[in-house]
């Protein structure tokens, strides 16, 4: 009888886990994604995962950054994610709207919401916000995060991610209760599963040289954004799109080439969004959008266009490391054409167990993927 009741129960297990996927209904919404959301003009919708309050000022100095209209307003979906510790089942928490927490023993999550609602009050009718909490287990969260993003049409989903040894240079108390490979876990679920993009928030500056800095952007923002072609590359110049108009807020687009100005892609066909895209269309909506922001660059003396010839990954390297230093955002599509030479030789240079899921560009640097 306990040998049938182990079978039995071992047997529905994997069953009831094969027919009940939560996953399953992600991958049947259609995609979205900024560049879709800036042809039908409607209102930015954002999700942002928030781990600690480490996360709070530059997830909000990055939303700021995108310069929210009267026409283009920015909806984001706060999402505090709580490890589920002596509990039976998971919780997703709706938090009331401008209920802001003023007692001292208030609670991490009310922290981080208080941080947000101030940010809110700055931005009146343009910014809304609404704030959720999960307490599930990592191996999960992921489902919490597709289903809210599903239900809330957002376009983009921001995900902060720590590396062990920024966690060491910022002396993070908070983060060392964070198992990193669960948190690795997450972000590999959560790539595989996303109704929409996604975007990997890597912070390398010292927390606390920038405890006491202002959230709000009033100083200059110096954006740069790496192109190779493609389309993870459009979506991320698409982000930096949206803070084009911004008066303290400087783009610097630079386009990489391959040898004798040929393009960084091969000749064959590869697949997007599950759709078969050969690559002269990709390359037509390379150019199609560069040429957009060449325009606006035109007339704009803080936008800047650059072309970077590399023969090979080493030259790519020490081109973006060049220009490290002299920005505070980098953004950069996660992949890349994967047939590349070139591409394939950054990997090689700058290849991370530690973040094999981030892209070639992005192991090594501060950026939004």
């Amino acid at each position: 009888m306990v040998l049938a009741i182990v079978l039995i129960a071992a047997v529905i297990t994997s069953v009831v886990k094969y027919l009940c996927d939560p996953s399953a209904k992600h991958l049947t919404y259609k995609r979205r994604s900024i560049l879709q959301l800036k042809e039908k003009k409607t209102d930015f919708r954002v999700m942002v995962c928030v781990h600690t309050q480490d996360d709070v000022p530059n997830i909000i100095r990055l939303l700021q950054s995108c310069n929210p209209k009267k026409f283009n307003p920015l909806t984001v979906y706060i999402l505090h994610l709580v490890e589920l510790v002596g509990r039976a089942s998971p919780l997703l928490i709706s938090h009331p709207q401008h209920k802001i927490a003023s007692s001292s023993n208030i609670s991490n999550s009310e922290r981080i919401i208080n941080a947000f609602q101030q940010y809110e009050d700055r931005y009146h009718n343009l910014v809304t916000i609404r704030a959720f909490t999960t307490i599930s287990p990592y191996a999960s969260m992921h489902n919490d995060i597709c289903t809210l993003s599903v239900d809330k049409r957002t376009a983009l989903i921001i995900f902060p991610f720590c590396r062990q040894d920024a966690m060491s240079l910022r002396d993070d108390l908070a983060r060392p209760n964070i198992s990193n490979r669960a948190i690795k876990d997450l972000l590999q679920n959560l790539l595989q599963n996303s109704p929409c993009s996604v975007g990997i928030l890597i912070d390398y500056n010292n927390y606390q040289a920038q405890s006491t800095s202002c959230f709000f952007l009033d100083m200059p923002y110096r954006v740069i954004v790496l192109f190779f072609g493609g389309p993870d590359d459009r979506e991320a110049l698409a982000i930096a799109m949206n803070m084009i108009h911004h008066p303290s807020v400087s783009v610097t687009l630079v386009r990489f080439y391959g040898h004798n100005n040929k393009s960084l892609s091969s000749d064959k066909v590869i697949d997007c969004y599950s759709e078969s895209i050969g690559i002269e269309r990709h390359k037509f909506l390379d150019d199609e959008l560069v040429d957009h922001f060449r325009i606006n660059a035109m007339h704009n003396e803080i936008l800047m266009y650059k072309e970077v010839e590399a023969k090979d990954g080493a030259e790519i390297i020490w081109a973006v490391r060049s220009f490290h230093d002299d920005f505070d955002l980098m953004v950069v599509g996660r992949q890349q054409i994967t047939n590349s030479n070139l591409i394939t030789g950054v990997l090689d240079i700058v290849y991370d167990a530690e973040c094999e899921d981030l892209g070639a560009i992005d192991r090594r640097h501060d950026n939004i993927s």
